[in-house]
């Protein structure tokens, strides 16, 4: 898949409101596993940025090397060249989409633009630590998912404790919750009595 190919998929719209949901209740994602990480490796790269030498990037975070990767690689002294990196980013992004999709079990039937973003949330661990957020996201409730991730002291004192860039990434998040449509199949937000 090229790169307009790509954009061309995270622009499909979403929009639940005009399908009938008796016609989509087994309806399948648009997407596959290889173009949900073609969208997210770029993205976290870019986010992420790569450090060679481990590094704490504001006092009291973990130790970080390479795109963000705190795990058994950031040790002091630690140095990881940007391919070993690329390899770890591959297999971090991989096991924090793993906790994301068994905390939102129809993550596979998100729109791939609010499936990278969340991907992209949980590889700093944001998603996974706001269980409000993912309880609206599992209700079909994605306007009120998008304002309740972006209330809390992590967004708002980003600047304060010097993550400013946080808060790009927090409302990337919240902006694809808030596009028109849940994204999930619609059958899977029915409640009794909506038919």
């Amino acid at each position: 898949m090229n790169d307009y190919e790509l954009e061309e998929l995270l622009k499909q719209p979403y929009n639940a409101d005009d399908v009938n949901p008796v016609e989509t209740q087994d309806k399948k994602p648009s997407w596959n596993s290889n173009q949900y990480y073609e969208a997210l490796i770029p993205m976290l790269k870019e986010y992420e940025g790569f450090r060679p030498k481990t590094y704490t990037p504001t006092p009291g975070d973990k130790k970080t090397i390479g795109f963000g990767h705190t795990g058994k690689y950031a040790v002091p002294g630690g140095v990881m060249d940007e391919s070993k990196g690329e390899e770890v980013l591959r297999q971090d992004a991989e096991a924090r989409t793993d906790v994301i999709r068994a905390q939102i079990p129809e993550f596979d039937s998100l729109p791939l633009e609010i499936a990278t973003q969340l991907g992209q949330s949980a590889y700093r661990g944001g998603i996974t630590g706001s269980p409000k957020t993912i309880k609206h996201i599992n209700k079909g409730e994605f306007k009120e998912a998008a304002k309740e991730f972006l209330d809390n002291d992590e967004y708002r004192d980003a600047e304060a404790r010097g993550r400013a860039g946080i808060r790009k990434r927090m409302e990337a998040v919240s902006e694809a919750l808030s596009k028109p449509g849940t994204g999930v199949t619609p059958a899977a937000n029915m409640r009794p009595g909506t038919l």
